[in-house]
């Protein structure tokens, strides 16, 4: 266990890419041949990405992150990719801002990373979109530029004056013009189920740019709702919330969710009255201590905590996040740009533990229970167990054969999912060991578990699939909607639908 300290800093040019409509180009051709058009995709951009000089530091799902010396590189690089990926009949969308960053391990962070990728959410199909300081440190190119106005970010109290790239557009480094993608129906989106870090935060911009209106109230268990599956696996009490929820929790009786257009809601099951507060960002994860629910926006880089009595913001810090767990009086985090985790004190927020993992770790998911900490690696697809009173590792990780999407301890076992091969892993945490594989349904994502059994969101198959506690299947519960995320209750699970 060390303190965490600051990296390096030093200037860069920041570059993010989206491909657009993924979604819907995975569903009409099927998963063996959506994979191959990612692969061609990504072999396109990194062609582009060595030819201008550009350091690749991330890529996930459909996008790609990459830092440059020099905007006018990054520029070029941007305009290359467009004609790059024409022949796979995909359409790219990028983003460019130069500032300082932090230098921590092989990766990059800080608010210049921030900018960028919320400057993304502007960007049409096929459109370049950069900062106003890359436009002044460009000037004297062959660069040209149409105005796009000033735009406020969440997260930046100033107003940021943004530009369209117009020219000139050079020639790429040709793609094979093999075979064209198989078009064959529909069968797993496995490979996007994932999504992608980036791809996820430019969704998210456009829900929020959109507005919070959900559903009416009383609305049937669908799109943008929550609903309760009691233990005779039937939907009910659906309540309508603002589009796009993203993480749920069930705390002293109450429901609480967050929304990717930028709220979260608290819910009242006896009578189904809500309360909404607005002011924390695009939220990614979710977890309550006493008296407070606390909300991580990855993306902003922020994590707030509202008031679980008034239903307010009552104070933020500028922290990373991808996931929350709650033990006790402490917050857990987990940093896949830094791979650590780290405790936190609920009253403070100061750092008061930091576990350094590996480097290329990706610690993503993370759940807590009877003093342990539990995380899920998603690069190295390996679990960990933390000890919470020390916040030092116990035993050697724990390898599950595929990259781990969610996490959950119940039922005496740790359970993980893994969208990337449709796949449950239940783990013996006395003997630190998979005890079983379960092959299960399409897109497995949250999990959840208790002794009553154990609940995973399947998102592709828009299922919720439950399980006895060895794992054995009880009931595939259809639901009207993407399920993306479950929370445990005293008579049953609640989730959360979406409309994607």
């Amino acid at each position: 266990m060390r303190r965490g300290g600051r990296g390096d800093r030093l200037l860069a040019t920041v570059l993010f890419t989206d491909m657009v409509g993924s979604t819907e180009r995975a569903i009409e051709l099927g998963d063996r041949a959506w994979r191959n058009l990612l692969r061609r995709h990504h072999a396109a951009v990194r062609a582009e990405l060595r030819r201008f000089g550009g350091h690749e530091v991330d890529s996930a799902g459909d996008g790609f992150f990459a830092t440059f010396a020099q905007p006018a590189d990054a520029v070029r690089c941007a305009i290359a990719i467009r004609p790059a990926v024409r022949p796979l009949d995909v359409s790219v969308r990028s983003a460019i801002h130069t500032g300082e960053v932090e230098r921590i391990g092989p990766k990059v962070g800080g608010v210049a990373v921030h900018l960028a990728a919320r400057v993304l959410s502007l960007a049409e199909p096929g459109e370049i979109v950069v900062t106003s300081t890359v436009r002044e440190l460009v000037a004297g190119s062959e660069l040209t530029f149409a105005d796009a106005g000033a735009h406020t970010f969440k997260g930046f109290s100033e107003p940021w004056h943004v530009f369209r790239v117009t020219g000139p557009e050079p020639t790429s480094i040709a793609v094979p013009a093999d075979e064209a993608p198989d078009r064959r129906p529909f069968s797993r989106r496995t490979a996007i189920a994932l999504g992608g870090v980036i791809g996820a935060a430019m969704v998210a911009g456009v829900l929020l740019l959109l507005g919070v209106m959900g559903q009416p109230p009383g609305a049937l268990p669908g799109p943008n709702t929550v609903h309760r599956i009691d233990l005779a696996n039937e939907s009910i009490d659906a309540v309508a919330v603002a589009r796009g929820p993203s993480a749920l929790a069930v705390t002293d009786g109450v429901v609480w969710v967050t929304s990717e257009a930028g709220t979260v809601t608290r819910i009242d099951p006896d009578d189904g009255t809500t309360q909404v507060v607005g002011g924390v960002g695009i939220p990614t994860a979710l977890a309550a201590t006493d008296g407070s629910m606390w909300v991580a926006q990855g993306f902003g880089g922020r994590i707030s905590r509202v008031d679980a009595d008034s239903v307010e913001v009552r104070g933020s810090a500028d922290l990373y996040g991808r996931r929350l767990a709650a033990d006790g009086e402490a917050l857990w985090i987990t940093d896949d740009v830094a791979d650590r985790v780290i405790r936190l004190s609920s009253t403070t927020l100061a750092e008061d533990g930091v576990l350094t993992l590996e480097v290329g770790s990706g610690p993503r998911a993370i759940a807590a229970a009877d003093g342990s900490i539990w995380v899920a690696n998603e690069r190295t697809q390996t679990v960990i167990q933390i000890d919470a009173a020390t916040a030092m590792a116990i035993g050697q990780p724990i390898g599950v054969g595929s990259p781990p999407t969610d996490i959950a301890v119940g039922a005496g076992s740790i359970w993980v999912t893994s969208m990337d091969a449709d796949r449950l892993y239940r783990i013996d945490p006395a003997q630190g060991r998979v005890a079983a594989t379960i092959d299960t349904c399409d897109g497995p994502d949250a999990v959840v578990a208790s002794e009553d059994g154990v609940w995973v969101a399947c998102r592709i198959a828009r299922v919720v699939r439950r399980l006895g506690v060895d794992g054995s299947l009880v009931a595939d519960i259809n639901v009207e909607g993407t399920p993306a995320a479950l929370a445990l209750a005293p008579d049953g699970i609640w989730v959360a639908l979406r409309g994607d």
